[in-house]
């Protein structure tokens, strides 16, 4: 329901080369969804999750929903709440993709 960026990382870990190879798709996506959405540099906002075996970057219309900020973890399935207010606004919520998906930029069909 928004627009993500999703690559496999380098099978046996990075070196120097394939680093230099990361950060050239990371930019490459970056361009790509300021492009298609006409997004400023200053307002480049955005999620990115690494793991061993692949990474995705998720460029988001704002920093949050609602009394809750969402970050990084909060596309990986975890939402870090501090108060109780918090907590009932997300048990409002029809599903946690409807949160996500109010922060991230929506796919164009």
């Amino acid at each position: 329901p928004f627009l993500c960026f999703l690559a496999a990382m380098p099978a046996g870990g990075l070196d120097h080369r394939e680093g230099e190879r990361l950060e050239a798709h990371y930019a490459a996506a970056k361009r790509q969804a300021m492009d298609w959405h006409g997004i400023a540099e200053e307002e480049w906002s955005y999620n990115l999750l690494v793991t061993r075996d692949w990474w995705m970057l998720v460029p988001r219309s704002r920093d949050s929903f609602g009394p809750i900020g969402i970050n990084s973890m909060g596309f990986a399935g975890t939402f870090l709440l501090r108060t109780n207010e918090e907590l009932d606004f997300v048990t409002r919520q029809a599903n946690p993709m409807d949160i996500l998906a109010n922060v991230a930029i929506k796919m164009e069909k």
